[in-house]
């Protein structure tokens, strides 16, 4: 449960809301891989020359109840549907600093803020790539204005937070996808010290 200090700072990101207007003509609508949910994306701003935001809301396509309203602090909504055994997620991040697992069936938004993003340090996700079985989550991201990093987390147990960080890979080039359910392939490098690799999640991660 976030704590009293990630409440003020989401109390601040609220009130820029309020200041804001939404960018009614640009809203998205994605639709889960089952079909039982969708996510509409607007992005809101103050005028030119602004930190604009975005606002995801997810809502249950049968009855059009609102599962989750994410108010984003980035001008950017990344997000990722994940299905793991009879279960659907949503990945995406209501900080730009942090990530929020919602656990679709049950409606449970739970958000991630890592103690370090109070200094400004904390990991930006911006790519994320489920496996095949919803086990692991391969995240493309960076600590701000630094170079961008592959990281693996297990997701075997979803409500768990933080996610465990399984591996990581520095220098990455492009994050490219799952192989199959356990290999992830990518590139690290640049020109001509560009080399293309292949990550293996071991049986007892």
């Amino acid at each position: 449960m976030p704590d009293l200090k990630y409440q003020e700072r989401r109390a601040e990101t609220d009130a820029r809301f309020a200041a804001m207007h939404a960018l009614d003509e640009n809203t998205k609508v994605h639709q889960s891989p089952s079909g039982r949910y969708s996510l509409q994306i607007t992005e809101y701003t103050t005028g030119q020359n602004s930190w604009n935001y975005t606002r995801g809301l997810v809502l249950r396509n049968a009855t059009s109840a609102v599962v989750a309203d994410v108010k984003r602090n980035y001008g950017v909504f990344w997000f990722a549907w994940v299905q793991r055994k009879d279960k659907e997620y949503l990945l995406c991040g209501e900080d730009y600093q942090g990530y929020n697992v919602i656990d679709l069936d049950a409606e449970v938004n739970a958000t991630t803020f890592p103690p370090e993003a109070y200094k400004g340090q904390g990991f930006c996700w911006a790519t994320a790539y489920p496996s095949p079985t919803g086990d692991t989550i391969a995240v493309e991201g960076c600590y701000w204005a630094c170079p961008y990093e592959l990281v693996f987390y297990d997701f075997t147990n979803p409500a768990q937070s933080p996610l465990p960080e399984i591996s990581r890979i520095e220098d990455l080039d492009r994050a490219q996808g799952w192989i199959n359910e356990v290999e992830f392939r990518f590139s690290v490098g640049e020109s001509e010290a560009r080399q293309t690799r292949t990550w293996q999640r071991k049986p007892r991660e």
